[in-house]
């Protein structure tokens, strides 16, 4: 990988649910359901991280928070801004060494 490549061509970000265990996600898919049969779309009560992976081999270098699934795809579309327009090794200063 050299400085000048473009960010967008080894790292990916996307929308995950947030992982947790089998108790929270019957929670979730419930409230979800009931959100719905009100005529809600569902993604109102999902919860959602933006993990962003190196390509060549999928493996997860950074997650964000749970959030709501509105908050992730806000946070995920500025990201995708950032990986398209930045070299690689200003999104890793940017993104991957936050603490």
């Amino acid at each position: 990988m050299t400085d000048t490549a473009r960010a967008n061509t080894v790292y990916d970000a996307r929308i995950e649910s947030a992982e947790g265990h089998l108790l929270r996600r019957a929670g979730e898919w419930i409230a979800s359901a009931a959100e719905m049969f009100f005529g809600g779309d569902g993604t109102d009560t999902r919860q959602a991280e933006v993990v962003i992976r190196r390509r060549s081999d999928d493996e997860a270098v950074y997650r964000f928070a749970p959030g709501s699934f509105e908050e992730a795809e806000a946070e995920c579309d500025d990201i995708e801004r950032s990986l398209a327009s930045m070299s690689a090794a200003e999104f890793e200063d940017a993104y991957l060494k936050r603490s």
